[in-house]
């Protein structure tokens, strides 16, 4: 409402809510965020800041899903009503998560201005990493993108886990200077790969 107000204060409101933007790391998404920028493409030189969180999980769809039964009547109990059945929540390894590739090429095509970047691998048992390419080949490079000066990996073990794993990313972001890495739990894995990299 107070984008409304004025020019002035339309430029004020979309810089401040445009900052700092946050998309899930799925095609679907990725391709949402395309065509709204696209549409509005004012809209890009506000955003200093992008996230992008790749899931780790997704919900099976209702087919997939078992079904559980409440109470029904038994012979050595009164007669009880049937409660509704109670669907539970299955999940599974998602399918249609972007490469970091895609991820790459979508910032450098759309945000000329965005200086941080935020890589959001999850968490969980066993995690998937996050694939860098669509389809690997030899001497494969990232889209560049020179605006980046700061990188955040949350859940870093899902997105390097090689010092190549870094040194592909770092090569694609040539004015980095700093770089926060953080893992969800405590491995020698994680220490030696960081240890590596460092």
């Amino acid at each position: 409402d107070l984008a409304l107000v004025s020019k002035k204060w339309r430029e004020l409101i979309q810089d401040r809510l445009y900052r700092h933007i946050k998309i899930k790391g799925t095609r679907e998404s990725i391709d949402q965020a395309v065509i709204w920028f696209l549409s509005k493409k004012h809209l890009t030189s506000y955003v200093k800041h992008i996230e992008i969180w790749f899931p780790v999980f997704q919900q099976k769809s209702i087919a997939d899903r078992a079904i559980v039964r409440g109470p029904s009547i038994t012979p050595t109990r009164p007669p009880v009503v049937e409660e509704e059945p109670v669907q539970l929540a299955v999940y599974s390894s998602p399918h249609n998560n972007c490469t970091l590739e895609e991820v790459f090429r979508f910032i450098q095509l759309t945000f000329g201005e965005a200086c941080v970047l935020t890589l959001e691998g999850g968490e969980r048992k066993k995690p998937p990493m996050v694939k860098q390419f669509l389809r690997p080949e030899k001497n494969q490079r990232m889209p560049r993108i020179d605006t980046i000066t700061t990188l955040v990996c949350k859940g870093q073990w899902n997105l390097i886990r090689t010092n190549e794993d870094f040194q592909v990313i770092a090569e694609a972001l040539p004015n980095l200077t700093e770089w926060h890495g953080s893992y969800a739990k405590p491995k020698s894995k994680s220490y030696l790969c960081m240890a590596t990299i460092l």
